[in-house]
């Protein structure tokens, strides 16, 4: 008997037990699992049992005035401008298998105009007018519709049935198609198994015109319905390598994605990079076609090598003939910078005049403070002042820059030249008031007046560039 009990309740308090964990043990599996297989509807309107109603027109939001339609369901048209309607944050979970379907009034779509329905930011129906077309966008992959290129037939004010079906856990589009209703025959499209882009969400819904010329667009949504089953989804680590040319590996990446989805690298992964000192070029790699396997197994490899030093020749020709060689090395993949002769010269050339005309200004200050009794001579001198000043500024940025080419340093010294000759012209202008006075020439022997490539005055000169009375002189 005692026995007898103490088993009964050795029974008892394990049952108890096993009760106590059992939420644990569902909590530990997951909602997603738990749920797996339960169809719900995120969204529907225009059906006999969710018809569209005034409350809808509040929660499309957008710029287009919208209306309930009889044939049309949420309708809108305007003679101008570009117009939409949408809806957000549906309620569409991450593991789904979504079912849609609905009936799409393609609306008006004339000259430079079309008309769209989006689902979600991965899918968008399309149809224009100039073309004359109809097409589906999936990310950036476009498909024609059949029988939807003709004006006012198959595509305008037509009515689309569309019917997908999509994996949110793989982004794969398993089925999407369309049937039209005018025309003879009618518009259609059939597509299987199409690839989304990576992070295709499906929270939104919108139709919608955009208007470059012509009149009296329109579109609308008869119904749609949008379900979803949820699913169990298992996931797994997949690993990525980076490999040298001797096969031994460089650094490696382990991820975690859905069994089955297809493997695709970001573009970060396809790069050079460097470990340490060493850099490594990108070659290739064996992603394509690669699924996650529900093992673990599955195994990226990147394949690299090592930057050469490379030797490089640079040949600077004039006229068709090589008038100097440059040899030297690089590290493969780097850029190569090397000085064109004539760019220096340019250079220097720039350089000179901006010392020409600071002397020029300098030398000149007196006379200009002579200049009283002709206000319009005054008057050009002081504007050819202020536009040789901002020569010689534009000129000295120039010199500090190394994003200038020859042609733009060539024009900015022909700039110096015009602005220190319209200069010169200003100050020797004839004064109207005064006659009878010839210009005076200075005689004798003076003493020249010389400036070096720095703006300092100098009393002897070696070999180089100077300005002497004002004119650039080259002494050897």
């Amino acid at each position: 008997m005692t026995t007898k009990n103490n088993f009964a309740w050795g029974n008892m308090k394990i049952t108890n037990i096993l009760k106590a964990l059992l939420p644990m043990l569902m909590l530990a599996v997951g909602a997603v699992t738990a749920q797996a297989g339960v169809v719900s509807t995120v969204y529907e309107r225009g059906t006999a049992n969710n018809p569209w109603t005034n409350a809808d027109l509040t929660e499309w939001t957008g710029t287009a005035s919208a209306q309930i339609d009889a044939d049309k369901g949420l309708y809108f048209e305007a003679e101008k401008a570009t117009h939409s309607l949408s809806i957000e944050n549906l309620q569409v979970d991450e593991y789904a298998l979504l079912t849609i379907d609905a009936v799409w009034f393609t609306g008006r779509a004339y000259n430079n105009s079309n008309t769209y329905l989006s689902i979600g930011d991965a899918i968008t129906f399309e149809t224009y007018g100039q073309e004359q077309l109809g097409q589906v966008v999936i990310g950036g992959s476009k498909y024609t519709v059949a029988n939807a290129v003709k004006k006012n037939k198959n595509r305008d004010s037509d009515y689309w049935t569309i019917h997908a079906e999509i994996n949110t856990a793989t982004g794969v589009i398993s089925t999407l198609t369309i049937a039209g209703q005018n025309g003879s025959p009618t518009a259609s499209l059939e597509l299987t198994d199409v690839a989304m882009p990576s992070g295709a969400k499906f929270t939104t819904l919108s139709i919608g015109y955009n208007r470059v010329s012509g009149s009296g667009l329109n579109v609308g949504l008869p119904s749609i319905v949008v379900k979803q089953e949820t699913q169990e989804v298992a996931t797994a680590d997949y690993t990525v390598n980076w490999t040298d040319e001797n096969d031994q590996v460089l650094k490696s990446d382990t991820r975690t994605s859905t069994v089955g989805n297809t493997i695709t690298l970001a573009s970060a992964d396809v790069q050079d990079f460097t470990l340490g000192d060493i850099t490594y070029i990108y070659d290739s790699n064996d992603a394509e076609g690669k699924t996650v396997a529900d093992d673990n197994s599955t195994v990226i490899t990147i394949k690299c090598h090592q930057a050469r030093m490379l030797t490089y020749t640079v040949n600077e020709v004039c006229d068709g003939t090589t008038v100097r060689t440059i040899e030297g090395t690089a590290l493969e993949t780097s850029s190569v910078k090397v000085a064109y002769r004539r760019f220096n010269a340019l250079k220097t050339t720039l350089q000179a005049e901006i010392v020409a005309a600071k002397v020029l200004l300098t030398e000149n200050n007196e006379e200009e403070a002579a200049v009283r009794r002709n206000t319009t001579k005054e008057e050009n001198i002081a504007a050819a002042k202020a536009e040789l000043e901002a020569a010689i500024a534009q000129a000295e940025a120039a010199l500090d820059s190394n994003m200038l080419n020859i042609g733009e340093l060539e024009a900015i010294v022909q700039t110096l030249k015009a602005a220190q000759t319209t200069y010169t012209e200003a100050l020797n202008e004839p004064d109207p008031e005064t006659t009878g006075i010839a210009a005076m020439q200075q005689t004798g022997s003076a003493m020249p007046t010389v400036y070096d490539m720095q703006g300092r005055r100098v009393t002897a000169t070696r070999n180089g560039i100077y300005v002497i009375n004002g004119k650039k002189v080259v002494i050897k």
